[in-house]
């Protein structure tokens, strides 16, 4: 890790005193979870995982803020492959992790890891519907019996009204049920903010005391059944190969979960600095956008052009418009 630091309490062993400041922490997280936390809806329990209650997203913002931190989440790489022998059908895979921060001391407080790709059985398949050939609409239904058969495309669902009889190969030769995504890249987005989401809430379970009431996140993992299919190897955890391969693999310190486009070898270069404007509203904005509109690989980089040691330093808000305006004078000069 560059630059930063993990908030380590100094091994003293057992004591009376640490023993009693330990219980009462646990009294006051005990009573912020009956309290305040919500049942199915910052925390619920998922059939088949047992009887533990599991934290979901909404809850692990609350724990994070419940300690005083906010969440700076980090993309350390991911895989856009368009196919090819190496991903037959294309592959996207994010991997993340999120660093609870202080907001009192600016020390990392705990961190989490997150990720996911398009070989998961949830993103890799899709139930598909027969299209109506003229109207384009998924709202074709078998008509009853009494109304002679065949197929309709319902209008109460969307379709035209048209009808066809039993047989017809437009209607019956389409490829229904389970059949696999044509392009994966189409997730990248969604793949993105759920490796975010699974390391934020990794990261809400290791801070002191939670795991005591809640299990992981298991709200996006429900179990599925086991089939050939359905557990295919998983490249994810493999580097991206790289000037060989038909990939594009990059690293983004630090991320977030805005809706920026995904790059490609033409939009991967920063934007010049003169064509950035507003001034951050956080540190933690400050610093991502530093990193994604303005080219900085890291915050040491930023730090020496700021002058300071820690970010703390330019946390109030009248230090963070002249910071933004140094970072972005410094890389129009260059």
């Amino acid at each position: 890790m560059t630059n930063q630091q993990i908030a380590i309490r100094e091994e003293v062993g057992l004591t009376k005193a640490g023993l009693d400041h330990t219980r009462d922490q646990l009294k006051l997280l005990e009573d912020f979870v009956k309290d305040v936390l919500r049942k199915d809806e910052d925390y619920g329990v998922i059939p088949g995982t047992g009887g533990k209650p599991t934290l979901l997203k909404p809850g692990a913002a609350n724990v994070t803020a419940a300690f005083n931190c906010h969440a700076e989440p980090v993309i350390d790489s991911f895989v856009l492959a368009p196919g090819g022998s190496l991903y037959p059908g294309g592959f996207v895979s994010y991997e993340a992790h999120v660093d609870l921060v202080s907001n009192h001391t600016g020390l990392v407080m705990a961190r989490g890891f997150g990720n996911c790709n398009t070989y998961e059985v949830k993103y890799r398949y899709r139930n598909a519907k027969a299209i109506c050939p003229a109207c384009g609409q998924e709202a074709i239904i078998k008509g009853k019996e009494e109304y002679g058969g065949g197929w309709l495309c319902f209008k109460k669902m969307g379709g035209c009204g048209l009808k066809w009889d039993d047989g017809a190969q437009e209607i019956e030769g389409q490829k229904i049920g389970k059949v696999e995504n044509e392009n994966p890249l189409d997730q990248a987005n969604t793949i993105k903010k759920m490796a975010i989401k699974r390391a934020e809430v990794d990261a809400a379970m290791r801070l002191p005391g939670v795991a005591r009431f809640f299990t992981q996140d298991l709200e996006d993992m429900q179990p599925q059944p086991a089939t050939e299919e359905s557990a295919p190897p998983q490249p994810a955890r493999r580097p991206a190969p790289r000037a060989t391969a038909p990939t594009d693999s990059h690293s983004y310190r630090p991320g977030d979960e805005r809706d920026f486009p995904q790059p490609s070898p033409t939009e991967a270069v920063p934007a010049p600095a003169s064509a950035v404007a507003g001034t951050p509203g956080s540190v933690a904005e400050l610093l991502t956008r530093a990193a994604n509109e303005l080219g900085y690989t890291n915050r040491a980089e930023m730090f020496a052009v700021l002058g300071i040691k820690s970010a703390t330093e330019i946390a109030s808000p009248e230090k963070l418009s002249p910071a933004w305006q140094k970072l972005v004078t410094a890389k129009e000069g260059k």
